[in-house]
């Protein structure tokens, strides 16, 4: 038996043996004392352990004296007479009484603990007591074995989630971090979010069908979430409200602070559903916040926390929701016909709302059950797009691969895990511009998290949004840090290249667009351009003038070659407009009939060459020069 063990013993005999001498006295007086020795000797015995095991308390060495000291001040309390009686004795027992119930009831630390993961040993000891103690603790004990199991079925489903469904949970709960940081400083009370996701996780985990799901999810569900994982954050907000609304009476408080909660609490269902889908689809569908938050107090300093709470509560509901139809679509394998069905449209239609609009009422006649009975169109799209992504599902090309692999050691530190991630997305912004970044970054965060962290993975994936945001400030940087090396050695390719962009030909389809073209170009060189139209061109479709000098201009936008035609139209035109010279402008080619022609009357013809030449000149810093006489041969 170990020392501590024999001196509480020891000293519990003791007090044992003073109550005995004080009880035996038979006087009223005595027999107070004898008891709170005798009280003081069991807070001693090591069989006080055992019964605080049975009632699954954890009694501290602090609150053991405690008791003790409040055990032995409660003999005079009350008792100032010469002489006691015994009904005195009575009120002394229940006070005593009160007084052990009130610090087993107010112990919050307990032995056995499911969401910690504590259990106890079965004594080996013999007797009635140690059977009794035996059948509690193992009652309790199963408790938690099916609380690990809960959690690992979660870990397990979370450790397979699809790309989509990661990416909008980390999404999510980097909206959600943004929002708390907003509105609550550093030394602000927070929720436990991890543990309240890990929460709803577990509950959802065993539900197989949309019925068992809308029952969950009651305002009743939301109050016992969120008075035991934001317990700070609940006594921050009772005070932000009494500071607001100046309440006298308790009662009228506790009502209107319910009443107030429960607003939001039923409404969440509605709210996380289209806070859902616009995270997975990218949808522009409002929040219903306007609708939500319009009311009579809307405007005390309060509301932005009740937001932060509902938006808590929205987005554990939607990581659960998430949950609960990737474990219906791991029960279809690729032999299901709903699952074929959904992947033979993916081959051809590569558009997940039309999947789920054609499949739809086929799904209602056929295959509801597949799906666990899903009526939501939510829930039914987000079903739809997991099974699409899947089955068109590649491996990542050699060089993503080779991006992924860069830094990648697993962490179970986030200090050190948000160091390499950031190390990792400065590497491959060097010389990467183009890649699909958030889907990488998910990628990245899941590969890292050492032995599937649950725990760690959730305030990882917290960050997703500034991992995203971080890739493209440096890409901004490094773009910068381009220009300045290219315009201290002179080159300005680039921005040559930007500029002629401006009259690049790919996305003029027809003779009109290819007229505005040209009077847009001609413009840019300095020329006064009027544009006649196709109603009343007389064989010229723009006059243009520079200091004295006019040309009339045929233009042509062709897919072959040219013939002589529009060179014997502009120079019949030449005298209608009072033109010193013709011009005939085309993208394509001339044949060399035109060419002669064209020569025999000091026709210029710009084909589609010398048409890029003449963008050339719209780089010039001057433009006061004809260009249009460098074109004449």
């Amino acid at each position: 038996m170990p020392l501590s063990k024999k001196l509480r013993y020891f000293f519990g005999i003791l007090m044992c043996f003073f109550a005995a001498i004080l009880i035996s006295d038979g006087e009223p007086q005595g027999f107070i004392s004898g008891i709170s020795f005798f009280l003081i000797a069991l807070i001693i015995f090591p069989i006080f352990d055992s019964f605080c095991k049975l009632f699954n308390r954890r009694f501290t060495v602090t609150r053991k004296i405690l008791l003790g000291i409040a055990t032995f001040l409660l003999v005079p309390l009350g008792f100032n007479n010469d002489e006691f009686t015994y009904n005195q004795v009575y009120i002394f027992l229940i006070m005593e009484a009160v007084l052990w119930i009130l610090m087993f009831t107010t112990n919050k630390k307990k032995y056995v603990d499911a969401e910690n993961k504590q259990t106890l040993k079965l004594s080996n000891k013999k007797g009635f007591f140690y059977k009794m103690y035996n059948k509690v603790i193992d009652k309790r004990n199963k408790e938690v074995e099916m609380h690990i199991e809960d959690e690992e079925s979660v870990k397990e489903i979370f450790a397979n989630l699809d790309i989509l469904t990661v990416h909008a949970i980390g999404m999510m709960l980097s909206e959600l971090q943004e929002k708390s940081e907003t509105i609550f400083n550093s030394d602000m009370p927070k929720a436990n979010v991890t543990k309240l996701i890990m929460s709803f996780c577990s509950d959802i985990i065993n539900i197989n069908n949309e019925f068992e799901l809308n029952d969950v999810y009651t305002s009743d569900y939301y109050w016992n979430k969120f008075s035991k994982y934001c317990p700070s954050l609940e006594d921050y907000l009772k005070e932000k409200i009494m500071t607001s609304r100046r309440f006298q009476n308790k009662k009228l408080f506790e009502s209107y602070y319910r009443k107030t909660l429960n607003i939001y609490f039923e409404e969440i269902n509605t709210f996380s559903g289209i806070k859902f889908h616009k995270t997975i689809f990218q949808s522009t569908h409002d929040f219903g916040e306007d609708r939500l938050f319009q009311n009579d107090y809307s405007n005390y300093e309060y509301i932005s926390v009740i937001k932060y709470i509902v938006d808590l509560m929205a987005c554990c509901t939607c990581i659960a929701k998430m949950m609960f139809v990737e474990k219906i679509v791991r029960l279809l394998d690729e032999n299901n016909e709903f699952y074929k069905i959904i992947a033979n449209m993916r081959k051809e239609i590569n558009n997940d709302d039309t999947i789920s609009k054609k499949s739809r009422p086929i799904y209602d006649e056929f295959y509801k059950s597949s799906l666990g009975f899903i009526d939501d169109e939510i829930l039914y799209n987000i079903a739809i797009a997991i099974i699409s992504n899947k089955s068109s599902n590649k491996h990542f090309s050699k060089k993503i691969e080779n991006l992924l692999n860069l830094n990648d050691d697993k962490y179970s530190n986030t200090q050190l895990h948000d160091k390499n991630m950031k190390e990792w997305l400065f590497e491959i912004a060097k010389n990467n511009k183009d890649l699909e970044i958030n889907k990488l970054v998910i990628v990245k965060i899941c590969r890292t998290i050492k032995d599937n962290d649950f725990y760690m993975l959730i305030n990882c994936l917290s960050n997703t949004k500034s991992y995203i945001n971080y890739y493209y400030s440096l890409l901004k940087h490094n773009n910068k840090l381009s220009d300045k090396e290219r315009y201290l050695k002179g080159d300005f390719k680039k921005e040559k290249e930007e500029l002629s962009g401006k009259y690049t030909l790919n996305n003029i389809v027809s003779g009109t667009q290819f007229e505005l073209y040209l009077v847009n170009l001609f413009k840019d060189l300095g020329y006064k351009v009027k544009h006649n139209g196709k109603s009343g061109d007389q064989g010229a479709d723009l006059i243009v003038k520079k200091g004295d000098y006019v040309y009339a201009i045929q233009a042509k936008y062709y897919t072959g070659k040219l013939s002589n035609s529009p060179v014997q139209e502009i120079t019949g035109a030449l005298k209608l407009y009072n033109a010193n010279q013709g011009v005939v402008i085309t993208n394509s080619e001339f044949t060399s009939g035109a060419e002669e022609l064209a020569k025999a009357n000091s026709v210029i013809l710009i084909d589609g060459k010398d048409l890029k030449k003449l963008v050339d000149y719209t780089f010039d810093d001057e433009h006061e020069e004809d260009v249009l006489k460098k074109f004449d041969k």
